[in-house]
């Protein structure tokens, strides 16, 4: 398979794929609404953990996933010289 086939979640995992806010309404709390949101949502579903990818351009969205209790989890293979991660925040032991 090619890099774009590699599975980044696992399948009994919870994941949030694509949060974006509007830059008119950035700086409000809608991204820590929208993540607690999915966050409770996985947690509804009974989900070990929930993860996500940022990138090295998303420095205050990964401020805002640690202090939701996300951590990396691994390196991605970089993309067009940018630097990927995955958090994974654990939503029980």
């Amino acid at each position: 398979p090619g890099e774009a086939d590699v599975p980044l979640f696992q399948a009994d995992w919870a994941s949030i794929r694509l949060l974006g806010v509007d830059s008119a309404c950035r700086g409000r709390g809608v991204a820590r609404q929208l993540t607690e949101h999915c966050v409770e949502l996985a947690k509804a579903d009974r989900a070990g953990c929930i993860a996500l990818y940022t990138s090295e351009l998303m420095q205050p969205a990964q401020k805002l996933y640690r202090s939701l209790g996300f951590q990396i989890h691994s390196a991605l293979p970089a993309r067009y010289g940018i630097r990927y991660w995955l958090f994974v925040n654990k939503l029980r032991a």
